[in-house]
């Protein structure tokens, strides 16, 4: 009896003598079309049984529509571009980060993602002909092909002219291993978040100065905030406050110890053995300077208190840092109050060397170091382990920052109600996916794998500070002229040369 295996291979054999799938092709070429378009398939990792069930049922649907006489073009595609080429190579090389790949040299690395990208089209590939899918392999294609790179050009010209493509400085998801900025959805992948280890901590800093006609119980005080992330203290720039919030300076009876928090607060934070004697809101506060934790430079001798509506009065102790490098409120209080954007962490994650304490320490690293200098200097109100959600590189595993940096943004803002019109026209089928849901709530991405845009999405970062993929076709002259080419003959009449291949 033959084994399945021998039945395969002659079956195989037969379609490719015949070419089977070549005239299944030609005989409906003519009639009407019938779609399946999927994304490209990802070129960086070897196929496992896990890709077996969707090309399955691809096939299976394309040859049903087939069978009725329409045209499905069968076309296949392989994404050879992105990070995760180069995270593979660097696991090859034994490399990490872009240190490491300069000293091995720009050029090599390239050719051995091309190489890689390769190795990966052509496992794929035989495994498509090895299952009996009937897939279109002579016309694949592939995005690191100018003809692919030159569509991207084509799409981005025109979202440029229509106003949707544009470089701002905003607060963007950054691994600071791959040391390049993130789109929201990578931010938000499945597999970003993990659980870890963290100290929440009530640190105290001294007022210094008062605006005119605040009580004299200020004097003296201490402002308690609390933080998840010690490593924040260091490149904080201000203290917020609600505005309308009540805030009360406790006094711990017995003594002169007074503090500053909310007054919605005070028993939760402070416990007993303490009594309010004097009570400010926050628009009274704005405006008080403080001591920081850590200076950073010369004229920073000291900081001043603001305050912004952003500001959760029932949250921690109703103060919270501002960190303008670091967060998106943070960035835009800033720039309201005009107090500057202090950023020590270097394009590595790790700390400058001239800054106190944690010179040189990786950010994530920190917190046991500011903790205990926190301790010594009488500054550590109160100290509780927890765990906490922590942003990490679903490709490599770093630890992530949200940073402010400069980036070129599609603005898909701007058309979210096209967008979401369109999305009221789409049928899913089955109903129910595995994330389940209707996929109709405005989230990222339906069941199925129907990506759709959130509603009120403020932009999509499409900037990368990598190697190996699709160059943006932006050029900015030493005068701050901005061209946006849409083709290889176009870059080729700019730059007086001939680049097409």
């Amino acid at each position: 009896m033959p084994r399945p295996a021998a039945i395969e291979d002659e079956v195989l054999a037969r379609w490719m003598a015949s070419d089977v799938p070549g005239r299944s092709l030609r005989r409906t070429a003519g009639e009407r079309q019938w779609n399946c378009e999927e994304s490209p398939a990802a070129a960086y990792g070897m196929p496992g049984l896990q890709h077996v069930p969707g090309m399955t049922i691809r096939d299976l649907y394309q040859r049903f529509k087939t069978m009725q006489g329409f045209g499905v073009p069968r076309r296949a595609g392989w994404n050879c571009h992105g990070l995760p080429v180069e995270i593979a190579v660097e696991r090859e090389l034994g490399l990490s980060g872009k240190a490491d790949i300069s000293e091995y040299g720009v050029e090599r690395f390239v050719a051995r993602c091309r190489e890689s990208a390769l190795r990966h089209v052509e496992a794929f590939s035989a495994l498509i002909t090895r299952m009996g899918c009937w897939e279109d392999l002579d016309q694949a294609y592939r995005t690191m092909d100018p003809g692919y790179i030159e569509s991207v050009w084509w799409s981005l010209r025109h979202l440029y002219e229509a106003g949707l493509l544009s470089r701002e400085y905003r607060v963007v998801p950054y691994c600071p291993r791959c040391q390049t900025p993130l789109s929201g959805y990578e931010f938000r992948a499945p597999g970003a978040s993990r659980k870890s280890a963290c100290t929440a901590v009530t640190v105290r800093f001294r007022l210094l100065g008062l605006p005119d006609g605040l009580t004299p119980w200020l004097h003296g005080a201490d402002l308690l905030v609390r933080t998840e992330q010690a490593w924040t203290l260091v490149p904080a720039a201000a203290i917020a406050v609600h505005p309308h919030q009540v805030y009360a300076v406790a006094r711990r009876a017995g003594t002169d110890d007074r503090v500053v928090v909310s007054e919605a607060l005070v028993a939760r934070v402070l416990g007993e053995g303490w009594h309010i004697v004097a009570r400010v809101t926050g628009a009274d506060l704005a405006g008080a300077r403080y001591q920081p934790f850590v200076m950073l430079g010369d004229d920073a001798r000291e900081q001043h208190v603001i305050s912004g509506y952003f500001v959760p009065p029932r949250r921690g102790t109703g103060l919270v840092l501002v960190v303008p490098a670091f967060g998106s409120d943070d960035l835009r209080a800033s720039q309201n109050h005009e107090i500057g954007v202090p950023d020590p962490i270097g394009p590595d994650g790790c700390f400058g060397k001239e800054v106190p304490l944690v010179g040189g320490v990786f950010f994530a690293a920190a917190e046991p170091i500011l903790i205990d200098a926190l301790a010594d200097r009488g500054l550590l109100f109160g100290a509780r382990r927890q765990e906490r959600s922590q942003p990490h590189c679903w490709r490599c595993g770093a630890p992530l920052l949200t940073r402010a940096m400069s980036a070129w943004y599609l603005h898909t803002g701007t058309v979210s109600e096209r967008l979401a019109a369109g999305r009221e026209h789409v049928r899913l089928t089955p109903g129910r996916g595995q994330t389940g849901g209707s996929g109709r709530s405005g989230t990222a991405a339906s069941p199925a794998g129907l990506r759709l845009w959130p509603a009120g999405d403020s932009g999509w970062a499409v900037s990368r500070s990598r190697y190996w993929g699709t160059p943006l076709p932006l050029w900015e002259c030493e005068h701050g002229h901005l061209t946006c080419v849409g083709s290889l003959a176009e870059l080729s009449e700019l730059a007086g040369l001939n680049l097409i291949g």
